[in-house]
């Protein structure tokens, strides 16, 4: 439901697939960090968002067509929310100055 309405051609790659795409770019040291995007909760949307939440909340329903969306959107982000996540990759290019270890 969520990539099909919400997402649609969204495609969610695993930890292991980016380690090789950035592997398969000629970077080393790759290290990796994930969890869960906290972002989308209420809780967090304020957290990250702090003193322009209010402001982005006024957005959203400044217009009958924004309120409409954001009435059809919230239902089903809801239910994705707990598959949601993150992956923070890190990596160094070989032999670029200032990475090199001794």
């Amino acid at each position: 439901m969520f990539l099909g309405h919400v997402c649609p051609g969204m495609r969610f790659d695993s930890i292991e697939e980016w380690t090789g795409i950035y592997g398969g770019a000629g970077l080393v040291d790759i290290r990796t960090e994930s969890g869960p995007f906290e972002m989308m909760t209420a809780r967090g949307f304020l957290a990250d968002d702090r003193g322009h939440a209010p402001a982005v909340m006024a957005r959203a329903i400044s217009r009958p067509a924004y309120l409409r969306k954001m009435a059809w959107l919230m239902p089903r982000m809801s239910r994705a929310i707990p598959y949601l996540g993150y992956v923070l990759v890190c990596a160094r290019k070989p032999g670029a100055q200032g990475t090199e270890t001794t």
